[in-house]
């Protein structure tokens, strides 16, 4: 699985978790907050905006960001979640 398979898994996952169906802007703050309140980890309202594409990035997703979203559905790393969807893809 590539990285940009990766990113798109881990936005559907993320916004499956939020229980969203349509993100706007304006989600990204209260996401903000709450992957705080589970992982301590802070990810700014921009850069959630950047990885999700309401705001023009020139730079990969930080591996920051990557494993804050990664805790915050669980894992302990972006590493976990891939080794999941790698496996998934092999048992299909």
């Amino acid at each position: 699985m590539d990285r940009n398979d990766l990113e798109l898994e881990l936005k559907k996952m993320v916004l499956l978790k939020r229980e969203i169906n349509h993100l706007c802007p304006a989600d990204c703050r209260l996401m903000s907050e709450q992957i705080f309140e589970e992982t301590r980890n802070y990810i700014s309202e921009s850069n959630l905006k950047r990885f999700f594409g309401f705001y023009p990035s020139r730079t990969k997703t930080s591996p920051f960001v990557l494993n804050s979203l990664a805790q915050f559905l669980g894992f302990n790393d972006i590493s976990g979640l891939q080794v999941l969807l790698n496996e998934s893809a092999e048992n299909v």
